[in-house]
């Protein structure tokens, strides 16, 4: 009873996000210049009309775990659309690694407190480095929202995740160096270099299956929106069976 429920729920929330929200269901063709210049119009003045209580907004705890994207265009005689949401693997990978770095950086401070030196100058400069730029770079762009009393939406969190991602990069790769060189661990560094193939791999179909939510070129059967809601809170359109 309690699953019938459920789905009733969520059948009148999808009905309520095409009209509530005025999702374009007509494709718009703009010139290269007209993209640019309605960018910028809209950077510059629309912004300034924060709407209140979005269907598609979200708040930055959010953010690192992606549990919301936004809807940006629904065909009209299909479940195509145009949803903003990231590649799921990059991102909770980039979020652990965030996690992994600082963890490290703790670790290593009490190391040398102790007068315990685990990488030699250089190393130990390009990881302070990391830190300086792309941690310092992502905390920047997004502990701020934390104190906007205005709406936000997952776009908003896109400058921070760029630093992430450079991050999530840059912390692997400290990884590798540190099972190869310091710890000697030749096997396990061939192990942890396999494990990178599998998740590139991973994060190619990850990408493959969500391409059709960034195009929108493909026609969607409700069970093919269905089978690509991996969250309960992402919210993709079905007005069509």
């Amino acid at each position: 009873m309690a699953g019938l429920v459920l789905a009733d729920d969520q059948k009148e929330r999808e009905r309520d996000l095409v009209t509530a929200e005025m999702i374009p269901t007509t494709p718009t063709k703009l010139s290269f210049w007209e993209k640019f210049f309605e960018l910028h119009y809209k950077m510059m003045f629309v912004s300034t009309d924060s709407v209140q209580n979005h269907m598609y907004s979200s708040e930055p705890l959010e953010w690192p775990l992606m549990s919301r994207g936004i809807a940006y265009w629904v065909s009209s005689s299909s479940n195509a659309q145009i949803h903003l949401l990231g590649n799921v693997i990059i991102w909770y990978s980039a979020t652990v690694c965030l996690f992994c770095y600082c963890c490290l950086l703790v670790f290593y401070l009490l190391r040398r407190r102790r007068l315990c030196y685990d990488l030699d100058e250089t190393n130990w400069n390009q990881f302070q480095l990391i830190g300086e730029v792309f941690l310092a770079g992502y905390l920047f762009h997004y502990l701020p929202y934390f104190f906007i009393e205005r709406t936000l939406f997952l776009h908003h969190y896109l400058p921070a995740f760029a630093f992430k991602t450079l991050l999530l990069a840059a912390t692997l790769e400290h990884l590798y160096m540190v099972l190869n060189n310091v710890l000697k661990l030749r096997s396990v560094a061939c192990f942890f270099i396999l494990a990178c193939l599998v998740w590139l791999a991973a994060i190619i179909v990850v990408f493959t299956k969500f391409s059709v939510l960034s195009y929108g070129t493909t026609v969607l059967s409700t069970n093919d929106v269905i089978n690509l809601r991996w969250k309960d809170t992402w919210d993709f359109i079905v007005h069509k069976n």
